[in-house]
């Protein structure tokens, strides 16, 4: 996935070339037409508010430079937290993944790519719901939908098909993402394989159920 921010040196560049070559300009300028100046009162006037504006254009240049300078430094700070923050999601232990509203993946760690069955580029841009058995995914789809209405940490417990293995049973803790004045932007999923606890809860009833009986039968 590319986290690198857009790209914005070159029309800086530019600018700054710009401003150099207007200097070098009006020196030149200045240079071809002191002379005359020297026996015209109105060109002399003239050539020195030329010099002002030559310095004026200098100082411009620096101050712009210097800005620029502060903005790649800047960027470059930017884009290494960008990448700090990649690595630790993509380094999380527990399956995570970051999905538009709709519930598009957008990002998936690599315990999600794991969980899931598939590489990062077959889920990048993939529904979630596709995930699911097939009679299930409509339901789900509502569920998510319905996600962006509530705040806090919500859950959700599904059955996942992955892309290449056997259905299990996971579940799902929710987070909204939402923007400064409050508008839902993304949701963060992390996903849980409890088919294990599901399968030794469902062990652990049959057999209460099985020693209710047989105290039943003992006592009549």
């Amino acid at each position: 996935m590319n986290t690198s921010l857009p790209q914005g040196s070159k029309p800086a560049c530019y600018a700054s070339h710009q401003v150099q070559f207007l200097v070098q300009r009006v020196h030149r300028l200045y240079r071809a037409g002191q002379e005359v100046a020297q026996n015209n009162t109105v060109l002399r006037t003239a050539f020195e508010e030329l010099s002002n504006v030559i310095d004026l254009l200098q100082k411009a240049e620096q101050a712009f430079q210097q800005q620029h300078e502060t903005w790649l430094n800047e960027r470059a700070e930017l884009e290494a937290e960008v990448q700090r923050y990649q690595d630790l999601f993509m380094a999380a232990p527990l399956p995570y993944i970051v999905t538009g509203l709709d519930g598009t993946i957008r990002q998936a760690s690599s315990a999600a790519t794991e969980l899931l069955g598939a590489p990062e580029k077959l889920l990048i841009g993939r529904a979630l719901a596709h995930f699911t058995p097939e009679g299930q995914r409509r339901t789900f789809r509502s569920q998510i939908s319905e996600l962006q209405q509530h705040t806090g940490t919500q859950q959700l417990e599904i059955e996942v098909q992955p892309w290449e293995g056997a259905t299990f049973i996971a579940q799902l803790t929710v987070v909204v993402t939402r923007s400064r004045d409050g508008k839902p932007q993304h949701l963060r999923w992390q996903i849980q394989d409890v088919s294990a606890g599901k399968h030794t809860e469902q062990q652990l009833r049959k057999r209460i159920e099985e020693l209710e009986q047989n105290l039943s039968a003992t006592a009549a």
